[in-house]
C-alpha cells in the first residue's frame, strides 16, 4: 500500500497541477477529492492556509501569491514571471492574529448556565464532534430582537467566555432585555478539536482589519459587497444536552400517557 502524502506534498501536488491559482479552501477541497489525504480535522482549509504559511517562511517552496488569499507555483525559469501581492491576507495572519473562528448570533435558551459549556459545530457537512467554546477569548455582542445592546471581550486575564455571558445572564437588570449572542475568538481550533494558543502581539494593520471584519459580519452594510476579511471558520450553535434532555422531557410530558389497545 502507497504511504499517504503529507499536507505539505499534497498541496504542492494540487498547485503543481493547477491551471491557475486557488484559494486555500479550493486546494483542501481538491486534496481531499482526489483522495490524496483520508485523515482529516474538522478545518482542513486551516490546515492548508497553515502549511502555505509555512513553506512561504522557510522559503524552501516556491509558492507565489497572486492576490489575497490565492496561491501558485512559481513557473520555471522559462517562463514569464509572476508579480506577487504584499496585500495582507488571512494565511499570512493564520498563526498570528485572525477571527479564527465565530458564531453568530446564538441562542441564550439552548445554553445551560449551570454548566461551563458553549458547544458548537464546523458548518462543514460532516461536522463531527462538538467543540467547547467556554474559554474563548475575543470579543463578544449581546443581541435583543431589534439590535445590539451590549459588546465585550474576553483576555487571558479572565475566565472566558463562558464566564462573562453567565454574568450578564445573572444580572436581574438585564433578564429579559438579549435573547442571542455572537463571539468571534482569536485561537483556532486543532485537528484534535481543542483550542490552539492564541498570539501575544499583533500590527496594527491586522488589529484594524479584525475590527473591519467583525462590524461587516455584524451589520452588514448594505454597501458591503464582500465579507469581512480575516475571518476563519464559522461554527453554529449545538444545544446544550441538558437543555436537550429538557426539552425531551417536556415533549413526552405533553403528550401525555400512552395507552396501548389490545384487540
Amino acid at each position: 500500500m502507497a504511504t499517504e502524502m503529507t499536507w505539505e506534498e499534497a498541496t504542492l501536488h494540487i498547485l503543481g497541477a493547477a491551471a491557475e491559482p486557488m484559494s486555500c479552501n479550493d486546494i483542501a477541497e481538491a486534496i481531499l477529492g482526489r483522495g490524496l489525504k483520508t485523515t482529516v480535522g474538522k478545518t482542513p482549509s486551516y490546515t492548508v492556509a497553515g502549511v502555505i504559511s509555512r513553506m512561504r517562511s522557510r522559503g524552501d517552496a516556491n509558492i507565489i501569491k497572486t492576490r489575497p488569499g490565492f496561491f501558485q507555483l512559481a513557473p520555471q525559469s522559462d517562463g514569464p514571471p509572476v508579480a506577487e501581492t504584499n496585500e495582507l491576507d488571512t494565511t499570512d495572519t493564520v498563526n498570528n492574529l485572525a477571527v479564527a473562528a465565530y458564531g453568530l448570533h446564538w441562542e441564550r435558551d439552548k445554553v445551560d448556565w449551570n454548566a461551563r459549556r458553549l458547544l458548537g459545530y464546523d458548518i462543514d457537512p460532516n461536522p463531527g464532534q462538538a467543540v467547547n467554546f467556554a474559554d474563548r477569548q475575543g470579543v463578544y455582542l449581546l443581541h435583543s430582537w431589534q439590535s445590539v445592546v451590549y459588546v465585550g471581550k474576553t483576555t487571558a486575564r479572565e475566565s472566558g467566555l463562558f464566564q462573562r455571558l453567565q454574568n450578564h445572564h445573572r444580572r436581574q437588570v438585564w433578564s429579559g432585555k438579549w435573547e442571542r449572542f455572537s463571539w468571534f475568538g482569536i485561537r483556532r481550533v486543532n485537528e484534535n478539536g481543542e483550542m490552539d494558543d492564541g498570539p501575544n502581539t499583533a500590527s496594527k494593520e491586522v488589529v484594524s482589519a479584525l475590527m473591519e471584519a467583525v462590524l461587516i459580519e455584524t451589520l452588514r452594510p448594505s454597501f458591503n459587497q464582500q465579507q469581512g476579511n480575516y475571518m476563519g471558520t464559522l461554527y453554529r450553535q449545538a444545544v446544550d444536552p441538558n437543555i436537550a434532555m429538557a426539552q425531551a422531557r417536556a415533549l413526552l410530558s405533553q403528550a401525555g400517557p400512552i395507552s396501548l389497545q389490545i384487540p
